[in-house]
């Protein structure tokens, strides 16, 4: 019992930890040392068992992800276009979603999740009537604060840094109920956090709360199972049309920093290629705290949000930092990784199609956010990461029990 609690915690705190980062010192660092903490008890129950057997999905991972890493820290080590203790700090944080599933899946195959999950979708019930409330409440007395109006509405972000990241949160309790929905009971709930995101007034938002409506409208009026023609058709819908929105025409536009940032990618590429600019040297947060003098070669430090003092577009994009960072050997690379772990949720689909489907509603938001901003690099992908690694470890806790 004492396990399954602190697991809620720790789920619980990754949806506020963006809220909390300036209530509780260093609280950025969580996600961080969330990967950390897993590792070294990975270690520690691996070391504990005379007999471990690693699985073949695990090890395929495992060595894409090894040469995936070699490949930027030899252009790291070659061109030196960014110091090396920064290369490992960005190859970690650029990594930590995949490390925190892995250790996540494993950790979490010796714990009750049927337990975690009816907790923790209660609890998610809770928070999403609060969020609503409290959004409903604001448009009426604008107690918080309002970023921005569009479409002449104001866009909600409540207690949250910036609305991007109350969707976030959104998304992820959305998670908690569709995994606890056994008796369809937690829809009312889901309904009224697709408001909630609503009223962010994000695009990424949008297109979510449209993927839901369309999954939710397959399963509880059309009656049909879900394929993978379904999940591929509106997922690669969802992503084109969140690159078409956030580029505005990627490629014909005068001016975009996202255009800007994509067009050099390529260039990046192709002048490195085969082993891309390196860890730390492009499009990510390392990269920009530490301005990569690729910057400077690309003159980007004349263009607002891309300058020294002003650098906070740099991270608004995320297929072209692996692009220019490991080159289109490492873009491959990772999306296979990506394309096994999507496998590897897709078994839990015959074995609990509400885990199923909430997991693919965690991915999915991944997907279409990684049009727009670092997505698998960001601090929610980790606790991303952490649910998606206790939904799929059901496929090992039956293959257990089958076997015996």
């Amino acid at each position: 019992m004492v396990k399954d609690i602190i697991i809620i915690v720790a789920l619980v705190l990754f949806v506020f930890q963006n809220a909390l980062l300036d209530k509780i010192k260093n609280f950025s660092m969580y996600d961080e040392l969330s990967v950390v903490f897993l590792f070294i008890l990975t270690i520690l129950l691996v070391c504990l068992k005379k007999s471990t057997k690693i699985r073949k999905d695990t090890l395929i991972i495992s060595v894409i992800s090894v040469i995936y890493f070699i490949l930027g820290f030899l252009s790291n080590i070659i061109f030196l276009n960014q110091k090396l203790t920064y290369a490992v700090l960005d190859a970690f944080i650029l990594f930590k979603f995949v490390l925190i599933f892995l250790f996540g899946r494993y950790i979490f195959s010796k714990v009750n999740i049927k337990s975690i999950i009816k907790i923790i979708s209660s609890i998610a019930a809770v928070i999403a009537a609060l969020l609503f409330i409290l959004v409903i409440v604001n448009l009426i007395t604008f107690t918080f604060p309002i970023y921005e109006y569009r479409y002449g509405l104001p866009a909600q972000q409540l207690f949250f840094e910036h609305p991007t990241y109350l969707v976030c949160a959104c998304v992820l309790l959305i998670a908690f109920l569709q995994a606890g929905n056994q008796s369809k009971q937690n829809y009312k709930y889901i309904h009224l956090l697709n408001f909630v995101i609503l009223s962010t007034l994000r695009t990424k938002g949008f297109l979510f709360v449209i993927f839901f409506y369309v999954i939710f409208f397959l399963i509880n009026f059309l009656k049909r199972k879900i394929t993978i023609y379904h999940i591929a058709c509106t997922s690669i819908l969802g992503v084109v049309l969140g690159i078409y929105l956030a580029y505005n025409s990627l490629f014909n536009a005068v001016y975009s920093p996202r255009t800007l940032i994509t067009q050099s990618s390529f260039v990046l590429a192709n002048q490195y290629f085969p082993l891309g600019s390196g860890f730390g040297t492009f499009g990510s947060y390392v990269s920009a705290i530490q301005y990569s003098k690729i910057y400077d070669y690309l003159n980007f430090d004349q263009y607002y949000g891309l300058s020294r003092e002003n650098y906070s577009i740099i991270t608004d994009t995320f297929w072209p930092m692996i692009l220019a960072q490991t080159g289109y050997i490492g873009l491959l690379l990772f999306v296979i990784v990506l394309i096994l772990i999507i496998i590897d949720i897709w078994r839990i689909k015959n074995r609990n199609l509400n885990y199923f489907t909430s997991a693919i509603f965690l991915i999915f938001y991944l997907l279409i956010t990684s049009t727009s901003e670092s997505s698998f690099a960001n601090y929610y992908a980790t606790g991303f990461g952490l649910y998606l690694g206790l939904l799929v470890s059901i496929n090992y806790q039956e293959e257990i029990n089958e076997t015996r």
